[in-house]
């Protein structure tokens, strides 16, 4: 081997496989070009497409005064990360400046992952974590492999570089699971207060963290349970200290979440997601209502809870967990590469909440699956090159919801004369790129027979142009009259977005013809620009 060689790698000792392991003499030094890597990859056409409507609420949401974000906002998610983004737009409002902070903290979650990694490093001559839960090879070079999988992953980098707060929460996330397992091995004060403050910080960028919160308290109560006899009787108070953080974590983000806006104006349970959720089921036949489904999430979840933690207490316990590892690995890479796969197009899961937030952990133990399985070279080279190509697929072909074209066509196409309603939940996105005439108006979904109002357009014989979001979940034209369908004089579709421009002369705009209202779970439909929002 050449000196060059030599400075590069070291051959470790044969292990009982006979392989030869090659480990970096600068692990860290392989982070920082991966994390190079991760950001070129979110940075590239970041500002190529135009904002969706969720990317332009949160434009819209951040463009408010810092007070009106904190205190005032009409959303169901905190106000974190729109705090966080109106820092951004100072520098530009452009679509890369909106997208930046999520490329950023979607960057910043690989060397995190690493850091998971750097807990697992081997201490006279065993895995702090790998030993604590009977799991052979999670070590230093796990964590590496698994940063790598983690800056190529369709999945991160689309939701890398979309402008929500999923991507901020998983590395958030991160870091309490970092600062939470730190507590559990040193049961040191600075990890503990680094949990607090990093917890506290991720519930307030979204709700959906609990669930990495919940992971970091499932595994630091592995930990303890194994621990525990070693800490000669200092077990429970280690117990209630850790039940101690929590609650602090708890109350204080419940102090504000009681104060805010949204909850004080809807109700902290909004139906829409439940409605969601029937509309799917339904499309498979089954006959269920929304009353059914409310029931389902409200037993289902205790039910699944209550078997994981049986599950889970059974497996630390009785130390099932190293027999049953190695027959999981097959399963786990199978899985991986499905999701993976499945990652061409993002919005299929639809439940991106769940997935993007837990997506490191599961390739944390694709990556320690991987090794179990003992990789050839082009193997680790084909699933990483497979996952670049995916996501250059993400970035270049899947599309979001082209607003810079559809109101560059409305723009063209309308006339002084013309009346144009915007639906409200597209508003924000529609506002984003429109700067022409006539006057936008809003079409509200609880209020739709307000188009026969806009006497000025029938005076003057224009047109009423009508343009709204549309997809399986929510469509206001199939709540129009019959009479708006029959003298249609022109229309556009494009994804997710439909525009429609109606002869006012010839529609029937009497208020006996929107007798057939939207169903009451579509009124709940948390809106940007709702009336009460503006108060």
């Amino acid at each position: 081997m050449s000196t060059r060689q030599g400075h590069l790698i070291r051959l470790s000792a044969t292990n009982k496989t006979g392989v030869y392991e090659q480990k970096p003499v600068h692990p860290w030094l392989s982070v920082v070009w991966i994390t190079i890597l991760a950001l070129a990859i979110r940075l590239a056409w970041l500002g190529s497409k135009s904002l969706w409507v969720d990317e332009a609420d949160s434009f819209y949401f951040a463009s408010h005064t810092f007070p009106e974000i904190f205190s005032r906002l009409c959303d169901p998610h905190p106000p974190g990360y729109y705090a966080l983004l109106r820092v951004s737009l100072a520098l530009g409002h452009s679509e890369f400046w909106v997208r930046l902070p999520s490329a950023v903290a979607g960057a910043l979650a690989v060397p995190m992952l690493y850091a998971l990694g750097l807990l697992a490093a081997p201490v006279s001559g065993a895995s702090q974590l790998g030993a604590a839960f009977s799991m052979r090879g999670l070590d230093r070079r796990t964590g590496v492999l698994a940063s790598l999988l983690l800056a190529v992953a369709p999945l991160h980098v689309w939701y890398s570089q979309e402008a929500r707060m999923y991507a901020l929460v998983t590395t958030l996330g991160l870091c309490a699971v970092y600062f939470a397992l730190r507590f559990a091995l040193h049961r040191r004060a600075v990890d503990a207060l680094g949990y607090v403050l990093v917890a506290f910080a991720a519930l307030y960028v979204d709700q959906s963290s609990g669930l990495p919160l919940l992971l970091a308290n499932l595994l630091w109560g592995g930990l303890w349970l194994r621990r525990r006899r070693e800490w000669a009787g200092r077990g429970w108070w280690e117990l209630a200290t850790w039940a101690g953080l929590q609650l602090i974590v708890g109350v204080t983000f419940w102090l504000w979440w009681s104060q805010a806006l949204f909850p004080s104006l809807f109700g902290a349970g909004t139906v829409y997601q439940l409605a969601m959720v029937m509309l799917v089921l339904q499309r498979f036949g089954l006959p269920v209502t929304l009353a059914s489904v409310r029931w389902m999430f409200m037993i289902g979840p205790v039910i699944i809870i209550a078997a994981g933690i049986w599950l889970y207490v059974s497996l630390v316990r009785r130390h099932w967990m190293s027999r049953l590892l190695p027959c999981v690995a097959p399963v786990v890479v199978a899985l991986f590469v499905l999701v993976t796969i499945g990652s061409t197009i993002p919005r299929g899961f639809t439940a991106k909440r769940l997935l993007v937030s837990l997506l490191p952990y599961g390739l944390l133990i694709s990556a320690w699956a991987m090794q179990r399985l003992q990789f050839k070279r082009w193997l680790w080279s084909a699933t990483v090159i497979s996952s670049l190509v995916l996501s250059a697929v993400n970035i270049w072909l899947v599309p979001k919801e082209p607003w810079r074209e559809v109101v560059a066509v409305v723009q063209e196409e309308t006339d002084p004369s013309d009346a144009l309603w915007v639906d409200e939940l597209a508003v924000p996105a529609f506002d984003y790129y429109y700067n022409g005439f006539p006057k936008r108006l809003i079409l509200r979904t609880a209020h739709l027979h307000e188009l026969k109002d806009e006497s000025d357009a029938l005076v003057r014989g224009g047109r009423i142009w009508v343009v709204t979001r549309v997809d399986p979940y929510r469509n206001l034209f199939d709540y129009f009259p019959s009479s708006f369908a029959r003298k249609l004089v022109w229309s556009g579709d494009w994804h997710r977005v439909s525009v429609r421009a109606y002869a006012p002369d010839s529609v029937d705009l009497a208020s006996s013809a929107w007798d057939a209202g939207p169903p009451p779970w579509l009124l709940e439909w948390p809106s940007p620009v709702d009336d009460a929002c503006q108060k």
